[in-house]
């Protein structure tokens, strides 16, 4: 399995042929590489598809969330330059825009892989921030930086996972790229993923359901989202299934860490890093006081002032 949704389940060979449809419908629409296409998705089994279908065909996705306010949408598709937007029937904001259905790409009648050539610096994606004042800005990434972060050498998390995990519960938002560190790293490293819909996101007692449902042991979780759902019996009963979880997006309170660590056994790893970084700048196992403001003794590091010099 690579992907449970409600009550689809997909292997990982089902949702390559997923994304080969997607992929090979946008390259017969003329999509060009590096172009930018919108989808907007409920959380169900047609995201994953969507989002690989388009990097496959060689383009970059834009993620929008169905629940944006009108304007929102408009500026984004307007702002990213979109050709295409995909969405479906049953997503209500698509009502009164131009948009590709997703079940027309999805019965696309080739599911061969299109394998096309692809610079590792060719835009994979681009994320809308929130902007701290004005309109939402457009982070762009690159295919690099995404090979990069799913590596199971790139950080002491990844290297957990790859040695105990099943599969993760992805609770993230797909505007914030943080979903995209639950999407591919499970994924480009064997595991599966439980993509909890959108009613079970702000609502403890269905979320302990589907950690439970299918033994994924991995989760991301903010830090105050974690304390408010401790709180629920349901949800601190499901931790009992939960080895790992990356904690991001806030400060990481110590009593916390303590707390999962000595009454549920987890391992709590804690990330850093703006969208313009490709997810995540830095990742420790939480308890590791060694920071970049940590003096190292004997480190053989040489500094020299701006003419080269050597500082004592």
């Amino acid at each position: 399995p690579a992907l449970y949704a409600n009550d689809v389940c997909l292997t990982f060979r089902e949702l390559d042929l997923m994304s080969n449809r997607i992929a090979n419908g946008l390259i017969q629409k003329g999509i060009r590489m590096g172009e930018p296409v919108m989808y907007m998705l409920n959380r169900d089994y047609r995201l994953l598809p969507a989002m690989f279908g388009i990097l496959k065909a060689g383009a970059a996705f834009i993620p929008v969330d169905p629940q944006y306010p009108r304007g929102r949408i408009e500026y984004i598709l307007e702002n990213s330059g979109s050709s295409y937007i995909i969405s479906s029937k049953d997503v209500e904001a698509a009502g009164e825009i131009s948009y590709l259905e997703v079940d027309e790409l999805l019965s696309f009648e080739k599911d061969s892989d299109p394998r096309l050539s692809i610079p590792q610096e060719q835009l994979a994606y681009c994320i809308y921030t929130s902007g701290t004042t004005g309109n939402p800005k457009g982070v762009m990434l690159s295919h690099r930086g995404i090979v990069n972060i799913t590596h199971p050498d790139n950080n002491p998390f990844n290297r957990d996972i790859v040695t105990c995990g099943t599969g993760i519960t992805a609770i993230g938002s797909v505007c914030f790229d943080i979903s995209l560190f639950e999407f591919f790293v499970p994924l480009f490293n064997g595991m599966f993923i439980e993509l909890a819909p959108d009613d079970a996101l702000a609502d403890p007692v269905k979320l302990a359901g589907l950690i439970r449902a299918h033994g994924a042991n991995i989760l991301h979780c903010t830090p105050s989202r974690l304390s408010a759902y401790l709180h629920e019996k349901s949800f601190a009963e499901a931790l009992a299934f939960v080895q790992v979880i990356l904690a991001a997006g806030e400060v990481l309170p110590g009593s916390l860490t303590d707390e999962l660590r000595e009454d549920y056994g987890i391992r709590i790893y804690n990330g850093y890093g703006p969208t313009e970084t490709t997810i995540g700048a830095t990742i420790t196992e939480a308890g590791d006081n060694l920071t970049i403001g940590t003096p190292i003794a004997n480190t053989g590091i040489l500094i020299l002032d701006e003419e080269g010099r050597l500082l004592p």
